[in-house]
């Protein structure tokens, strides 16, 4: 066991030595690498998604490597750890919001496939009895908050233009549509999937 730790920790820093990159491929690769590495069960692995979390939330206040390098280990954790994600998920959930208002298109979109994971993530966790509508919320209004006419603080230190607002709050609000009949939104992925394979057939 002691060696199977050690062996993960070394393989955990040659992920972690290789992001932030330039290049988009190789820090999606290693973003799911790092998710999957967090699927290996034992005591070592809280300690390493705790150690992922808190790094990704540093590098979303970083430059663009760093941010894109953020929301894609995100989202992998949040995908893969649901249970050790759910801990911090307030502190994930909030700043995710940070990259969706990117000036760069690429890393508004890649901010709001882990705000996807976010929101399944909670629907998951809640049934018709106990519906948590407070991340649902903070989402819608952090969308509208862009949309009101002439632009927030947050835009303004971001940079943000007003095209630029407005593709990210609709991508905020086509998630939360999407979020809401969570099921059948899984079962429209599926069909795709299996479209696009046999496209490639």
């Amino acid at each position: 066991l002691e060696g199977n730790v050690t062996r993960l920790g070394r393989f955990a820093n040659y992920l972690r030595a290789i992001i932030p990159h330039p290049d988009v491929s190789l820090t999606e690769m290693v973003a799911k690498a790092i998710g999957q590495l967090a699927l290996c069960e034992g005591t070592y692995t809280a300690e390493y998604v705790e150690f992922e979390i808190k790094r990704a939330l540093e590098w979303l206040g970083g430059n663009e490597h760093k941010k894109l390098a953020a929301v894609l280990i995100l989202r992998e954790l949040a995908i893969h750890t649901p249970t050790l994600f759910y801990q911090p998920f307030q502190q994930s959930f909030d700043n995710i919001f940070t990259a969706v208002r990117d000036p760069k298109p690429l890393i508004r979109e890649r901010a709001v496939s882990a705000l996807r994971a976010c929101l399944r993530l909670v629907a998951e966790r809640e049934n018709k009895e106990t519906v948590n509508t407070r991340y649902y919320e903070l989402a819608y209004k952090e969308a509208v908050s862009s949309l009101m006419e002439g632009s927030s603080t947050k835009d303004k230190s971001a940079n943000l233009g007003r095209d630029d607002r407005i593709h990210g709050s609709l991508l905020i609000i086509n998630e939360l549509i999407m979020n809401s009949a969570f099921p059948d939104e899984s079962v429209r992925e599926e069909l795709v999937e299996e479209h696009e394979s046999d496209d490639v057939l």
